[in-house]
């Protein structure tokens, strides 16, 4: 039987949004299910992240984690939306470690531009170059973590002007974690 060793609440801000981060360090497929209707299905021995979940306002949020098996159990977070932060869900092996160690500290940063223009990426006001109109560009590897990738990297049109955009994580433990970002037309 699984259990939910970790499970961590964090929250700042004044939106109602969240990042859910699973990780799965388990030899199998896990569901997980947000109660917004959300399911995202989770490779063995792998990290996945998403962003701009919506928040269940006041209420309780109860994650479920499914695994292969069937066996079916379920994570309470208190009824604290009231800004964006982040759900780490980490489902543990039992016994001794069947994944590789996570790396931390480092990432490689893949940018999707789906714009007919091109845009300049910035990392903590330093420009790591730009990624053409309706093109793919990898940056790396960098410096930092999730949060750093999520506060601290813009992107920006030819005069200067932040543009919207979405990030996303998907890898596997033991490689170096790949955040997705995704500009996208506002």
């Amino acid at each position: 039987m699984l259990m939910l060793l970790l499970v961590t609440l964090l929250l700042a801000g004044c939106d109602e949004f969240y990042d859910l981060i699973i990780e799965n360090d388990t030899n199998q497929e896990v569901l997980i299910r947000v109660p917004i209707g959300i399911e995202f299905r989770v490779r063995p021995c792998s990290v996945q992240i998403q962003t701009s979940i919506e928040g269940p306002g006041l209420e309780t949020l109860d994650v479920e984690v499914q695994e292969a098996g069937g066996h079916t159990y379920t994570a309470r977070f208190p009824p604290k939306w009231t800004g964006r932060g982040q759900v780490y869900v980490r489902v543990p092996t039992e016994g001794p470690g069947v994944c590789p160690a996570p790396v931390r500290g480092t990432f490689m940063l893949i940018v999707k531009n789906h714009l007919k223009q091109e845009a300049s990426v910035w990392l903590d006001n330093v420009e790591l170059g730009t990624v053409q109109a309706l093109s793919t560009q990898t940056f790396g590897p960098l410096q930092g973590t999730w949060e750093t990738a999520r506060r601290k990297i813009e992107i920006r049109d030819s005069a200067g002007k932040s543009l919207w955009r979405t990030m996303a994580a998907d890898y596997d433990l033991g490689q170096v974690p790949q955040f997705f970002l995704y500009i996208a037309p506002q």
